[in-house]
């Protein structure tokens, strides 16, 4: 799957306090370390975080999709953790390009 950076860090956020039994866990786990920004990506993207509003930035190349392989369990739950989000009225503003990529509502309703 097609990710950016600001895309694969609102992933690890949603998936980070998820709870569930051990093979949900390690499919979890796994899809962490696969949307983590890794040592050369941090120096290529320059990423900083402001020490005193913790907002972390980067530069363009941080913009550019990369292709992060997800399995499709990884997917699924990802999905699923927006749909509950979703469902209940707690998407924000930000997390708006992540649920339309993971198609949380058909893209019909979307348009509505």
């Amino acid at each position: 799957m097609e990710m950016n950076t600001i895309e694969r860090l609102q992933a690890m956020t949603i998936l980070k306090p998820l709870q569930g039994n051990i093979v949900t866990l390690r499919v979890v786990d796994r899809a962490m370390r696969v949307l983590s920004l890794k040592e050369n990506e941090l120096a290529e993207f320059d990423v900083k975080q402001d020490e005193k509003t913790g907002s972390v930035s980067w530069n363009d190349k941080g913009k550019a999709m990369r292709e992060i392989p997800l399995n499709a369990t990884a997917v699924s739950i990802i999905k699923d953790e927006l749909k509950k989000l979703n469902d209940a009225g707690k998407l924000t503003l930000e997390m708006l390009g992540l649920a339309e990529k993971f198609e949380v509502v058909p893209k019909e309703e979307a348009k509505a």
